[in-house]
């Protein structure tokens, strides 16, 4: 084959609700929640797979809730941006209380530059913040960088959600040297600027 090495761009949904957290990569994950997380299982075991016939290298990178410019309108930072700056209520699922570990675009953008320089064989490495938020704060910094009060209308909870991510990264760190360097607020101030200048007619 041409091709030698590949990152794949994995999914913290393949831990489900599996215990402990924060994440470990070595946790079962055998029970996927969704759709979604079925097919990124899947996936790491046809890489695998690629890697033991015909020694690809492959390194998995389990991504944690990216967030950031340019990001999908159908995700919770542009869907409550847009409400806060338009006055439209929030229609929030669940109690606010579930914790997602959000993780900035540019940090995940440098975890894959260091995933490219070094093949491993094939290994799997989250990627994500290390800190995740419950939804409540992270509408409640929302607010504070619009300086809009949110209005929220609270609906039942989804099934097929996970109820917490949270990523270990300390295998990030030993094998890319990587650690998350842009807080939340920072993050978020520059996706409602961003939002603000390209979304806002």
């Amino acid at each position: 084959m041409g091709v030698k090495d590949v990152v794949f761009a994995g999914s913290s949904s393949v831990y489900g609700n599996d215990e402990p957290i924060p994440s470990k990569e070595d946790a079962p994950c055998l029970k996927p929640l969704n759709p979604y997380a079925m097919s990124k299982r899947s996936a790491e075991l046809l890489c695998y797979t690629y890697h033991m016939i015909y020694g690809l290298n492959v390194t998995i990178l389990r991504f944690f809730t990216v967030y950031g410019p340019k990001g999908r309108p159908d995700m919770s930072p542009y869907i409550f941006t847009q409400s806060l700056l338009t006055g439209k209520k929030i229609n929030l699922n669940g109690d606010g209380r579930a914790t997602r570990d959000f993780t900035n675009i540019k940090d995940i953008v440098r975890g894959i530059t260091l995933a490219l320089a070094k093949p491993f064989g094939y290994e799997i490495i989250n990627l994500g913040a290390s800190r995740p938020v419950s939804i409540k704060k992270f509408i409640s910094v929302l607010e504070k960088i619009t300086g809009k009060k949110a209005k929220i209308k609270y609906l039942p909870s989804l099934s097929g959600e996970s109820r917490n991510t949270y990523a270990d990264t300390s295998k990030a760190k030993k094998l890319l040297g990587f650690e998350s360097k842009i807080t939340l607020e920072a993050g978020l101030t520059e996706f409602v600027d961003w939002f603000k200048a390209n979304r806002l007619g």
